[in-house]
């Protein structure tokens, strides 16, 4: 997100959370024929620059708004804390 480009992966651990929806990313449902539907998701963003660079803002977006150096360094704190 941070380098403005929309991010393709597999609905597996954290990676809904911070996907959570189609303006900023394809999440591709894991099992048969993930593959086939990963390259599907991968061509249709290639073939449609506007799209992809909308997505890449929104990512943008999404991190400066949600994602600090100090909201990080508190979150480290906090689990050493623990």
């Amino acid at each position: 997100f941070a380098t403005e480009r929309p991010v393709v992966c597999s609905r597996a651990g954290a990676a809904e959370e911070v996907v959570v929806d189609a303006r900023t990313g394809v999440l591709i449902e894991p099992g048969g024929g993930e593959a086939a539907r990963l390259a599907a998701a991968l061509d249709t963003l290639l073939s449609d620059s506007g799209r992809r660079r909308a997505m890449g803002q929104a990512g943008r977006r999404k991190v400066e708004a949600g994602y600090s150096r100090e909201q990080a360094q508190r979150a480290y704190r906090e689990i050493l804390a623990e």
